[in-house]
């Protein structure tokens, strides 16, 4: 709500405020590509929130599970309590145009955590999230659910749809990348040289199954 009202409030005061009465009757304004997401980010909300009983909302769950997600240049990576995945970027662009693999590394960081969200939102449902990021960029981007990017500022919301629809209350903590060593290694060097790491940690982890590629946004691009 603070996000929504602020740049509204904002666009107001650029534009509407200070606009000379005597002029004209009416002024006729082009509303941003900022304010219309912020429009339709709230409108998908309280489509999700008319559906949400007063139990769930008074539920505060009392199991948190720990996380983190990283990416480079060419690929991504996640761990979800005892679950992993790597991944490479697409190449070919989508159904927007855009390459994954030619991505801001902002992005891409910003695509991982998506991928976690998506492909773990069985195991993430009603639950609290506890999420370590090594880029800074993204994680201040999530914790205000805006960017001064566009592009950031789009995979943002979708983050902020999933754990709505998801229910799904993430905290978010920056740790430093020579730290996030096993999502790290995912996405640099891949699955069997996370799994030596876990060996000598003698970390039990299962590869996550049945991951569907998040392709383009799905919940900012559907109709409203």
């Amino acid at each position: 709500a603070k996000v929504f009202c602020n740049r509204n409030i904002r666009f107001i005061h650029e534009h509407v405020r200070d606009f000379p009465k005597h002029q004209k009757p009416f002024i006729v304004l082009r509303v941003s590509k900022g304010v219309l997401s912020s429009v339709a980010l709230f409108l998908r909300f309280f489509l999700l929130f008319r559906e949400v009983s007063m139990a769930s909302i008074l539920y505060e769950p009392s199991v948190t599970i720990f996380a983190s997600t990283d990416a480079s240049s060419k690929a991504g990576g996640f761990v979800c309590g005892n679950m992993y995945y790597a991944y490479d970027f697409a190449k070919e662009p989508n159904c927007t145009g855009r390459s994954h693999l030619e991505m801001h590394i902002n992005l891409q960081e910003a695509h991982a955590v998506i991928m976690m969200l998506y492909n773990c939102r069985h195991m993430l449902t009603g639950r609290k999230i506890c999420l370590f990021i090594d880029n800074q960029a993204c994680m201040a981007s999530v914790i205000r659910a805006w960017s001064s990017s566009h592009a950031l500022r789009d995979f943002v919301m979708e983050i902020s749809l999933l754990m709505m629809y998801f229910c799904v209350d993430i905290r978010l903590e920056y740790i430093q990348s020579e730290f996030n060593t096993f999502a790290d290694v995912l996405s640099r060097d891949g699955k069997d040289a996370f799994l030596e790491i876990a060996d000598l940690y003698q970390i039990d982890m299962v590869e996550a199954k049945d991951v569907a590629y998040y392709d383009h946004l799905n919940f900012m691009n559907a109709p409203l």
